[in-house]
């Protein structure tokens, strides 16, 4: 089987940490962390609510993950095309991740999926066309009934896609 290209965001990546299923998506995908993401947003509260921050250095260092940033201009120009409706709600892991998938190259590397269980973040793929590029979590590590927290599910992104979809068409066409 050949490797997926998968963008992940912040609450992905710290969902397969609290759950041990880091190591099984790091083998079985090409991993893609926006740079923010990588330097800022991998701080979260465990199930003993305690505050940790998760460390991707040595995954980056032995390429088991890649680390990728945009130009700013590439930030602006997503951020801008999408307008008030998302003003303070795409964070800007988010953000980048969103410009990640919009620039890379579908011919060069497949089609690039993003994964992330924010709903806004999925409106955003939706209506900058491109929520074909969405993936759910749960489809990438296929958990145990119950073991995935609902916004990484199937039928959530599904759902929010119809969403998103919806808003395209009304707003952006």
């Amino acid at each position: 089987m050949a490797k997926k290209l998968v963008i992940l965001d912040a609450d992905a990546i710290i969902e397969l940490h609290m759950l041990r299923k880091w190591r099984h998506l790091v083998s079985r995908y090409e991993l893609i962390i926006p740079e923010t993401v990588y330097r800022d947003e991998t701080v979260y509260v465990n199930r003993e609510h305690t505050r940790e921050h998760l460390s991707l250095r040595a995954d980056r260092e032995h390429g088991l993950i890649e680390v990728e940033s945009v130009e700013a201009s590439d930030l602006l120009t997503v951020s801008r095309f999408l307008g008030d409706p998302f003003e303070g709600r795409i964070h800007p892991g988010e953000l980048e991740g969103l410009a990640l998938v919009r620039n890379l190259d579908p011919e060069s590397t497949g089609s690039p999926r993003f994964c992330t269980g924010d709903r806004w973040a999925v409106l955003a793929l939706c209506c900058l066309d491109m929520s074909a590029n969405a993936i759910s979590l749960e489809e990438l590590v296929e958990p145990a009934h119950g073991e995935l927290r609902d916004h990484f599910g199937r039928e959530r992104l599904e759902s929010r896609k119809r969403e998103g979809i919806l808003m395209r068409m009304e707003r952006y066409m």
